[in-house]
């Protein structure tokens, strides 16, 4: 006996992937404002709050270490 596809199962739509938007800052916790969560999907960066985001540091691929 040959097996057979079962196709009733599989859904062939497409769907889109909203972005995961979590609403508390991933250092301390504390629950993000509306302005904190939209600078943090613009960046792709991670959710923080304005203290940490404030704190974070990017670090430049070309500058040389001192010394």
């Amino acid at each position: 006996m040959a097996a057979r596809a079962n196709l009733r199962g599989l859904d062939l739509e497409e769907h889109s992937l909203e972005p995961v938007i979590q609403r508390t800052c991933a250092e301390c916790g504390t629950p993000l404002t509306k302005q904190e969560i939209e600078a943090s999907l613009e960046t792709d960066g991670p959710f923080l709050c304005t203290i940490h985001a404030s704190e974070e540091v990017t670090l430049d691929e070309d500058a040389e270490p001192p010394g």
